[in-house]
Formats: structure tokens, sequence, C-alpha cells
């Protein structure tokens, strides 16, 4: 096999078709960005390279893009997405794969591990301190006594303190459909 052809994409750092927008590895990127879901995004990699913390925006769009249709399990049967909310799951149900703002702006929480008597409202625009998504990304137990497991299930503690502070602005500015 002849490599000429290759070496013009392996000097630009790509792998394949790759370009700095639609990336393979981090080295597609570029400094203080890694390759998250095939585009390159400012952030860093975590847990010795194998977990991602994205820099997120403070807006619905971007957390819903970015962290909630990636890591939330909307793509899995596992999670929050149609299938697990309406089959027997002991996890919840909590689809988020439609429509993720409906589903969690102003919404009783349904905290089915837990069994708080209370678990609050999903998200309660103006008040991320009395919303229960943001105490979720917040735990870091696999089964808290109050709130069940922290989020993602699979990794509790794994959202960064970056992530957690834009889903936690967006709620302090209203978490508004933006």
């Amino acid at each position: 096999m002849r490599l000429e052809p290759f070496a013009g994409l392996l000097l630009a750092g790509c792998i394949g078709h790759a370009t700095p927008a639609d990336c393979v590895l981090d080295s597609d990127c570029a400094p203080q960005s890694i390759c998250f879901v095939g585009s390159c995004r400012a952030g860093e990699r975590t847990d010795g390279g194998l977990g991602a913390c994205i820099h997120l925006e403070a807006k619905f769009s971007d957390i819903n893009t970015s962290y909630l249709q990636v890591g939330c399990g909307t793509r899995t049967n596992v999670c929050h997405n149609s299938v697990s909310a309406n089959g027997p799951t002991l996890y919840s149900s909590l689809d988020l794969s439609a429509d993720a703002y409906k589903a969690l702006v102003n919404v009783q929480a349904q905290n089915l591990i837990g069994r708080s008597a209370d678990a609050g409202v999903l998200v309660a625009p103006g008040d991320p301190e009395h919303s229960f998504f943001l105490t979720k990304v917040r735990l870091t137990a696999f089964h808290d006594v109050a709130y069940g497991p922290g989020m993602p299930s699979d990794h509790p503690g794994s959202t960064c303190a970056p992530e957690q502070e834009a889903i936690r602005q967006w709620i302090a500015q209203g978490a508004l459909r933006n």
C-alpha cells in the first residue's frame, strides 16, 4: 500500500476525512479543545483521558445538545428515553429524547429510587438550588438515600465543575428555552 496519498492528511493532523469541525481524535482540534462526539469543542480530558469536560454555554440549546443528548442515555435503552420511560425500569420515567425542555422545566420530579417524599421540581426557573436536575448532576454516590443515584448513573460525579456551573447559571437566569 502506498502512503503518499495519505501524507497530506497525516501532516494536517487529520485521520480519514476529519476537519477541525469534524474530528476523530483530540489532535484534530485546536489547543484547549477536544474531539467530542465528532466535533471539536472547548474542553479538556478528565479521568486520565477517558472522560471529557466540555465547556458548556449557560443556555438550553448547548446544555441539551452537548450534555443531555450525549450523556443522559437518550440513545440507549437504559436511561432517559421513550423505551425506559414507558417500560419496566428501576431508573427513570423521564424521557429526554423528544422535547427535553418540556420534560424538565417546571416538572415535578419522579424520584423512583430515592423515594423522597418531595423530590421537588426538575428545573425550577431562577432557583438552581431547588432544582432536582442540578442536585442529581452534583451527586457523586451510586446511591443517595434521599435522591437516588448521581447522574450519569453509570459514573456519578463525572459531571465536571464547569458543566455544573453552566447548568446552574442557565437555571438561575430563568431556565429559558434559548
